[in-house]
């Protein structure tokens, strides 16, 4: 399952922090954008 979660820099949400936080627990894959190409 894939999904999208956005996190502000200036205002972290602690709940979507978690939610990534449990995903790499799991196993998963994170990706995120740096101001490179991925």
């Amino acid at each position: 399952m894939a999904f999208f979660i956005k996190i502000y820099k200036d205002n972290p949400n602690l709940t979507e922090i978690n939610k990534v936080i449990d995903v790499l627990k799991k196993g998963g894959l994170v990706i995120y954008p740096t101001d490179t190409v991925y």
